[in-house]
């Protein structure tokens, strides 16, 4: 995938869960567990900088 279609995803899928997180903290019954929020807030950020070294990379070898 090209860096640009991992950005988009990386902020979408942050701003849902972003959404999520304050909705918890706004119900009296939380959506979801936070430490599932945080750990794929972690899975996201950790594609996004793995996708993004690795674009870096073929654009050198270039």
């Amino acid at each position: 995938m090209s860096k640009q279609t991992v950005k988009k995803i990386y902020v979408g899928g942050m701003i849902i869960l972003l959404v999520i997180a304050v909705l918890n903290l706004i119900l009296a019954e939380p959506l979801l567990n936070p430490f599932i929020i945080f750990g794929l807030m972690f899975i996201l950020l950790s594609i996004n900088i793995y996708n993004n070294t690795r674009a870096d990379g073929e654009e050198k070898q270039k």
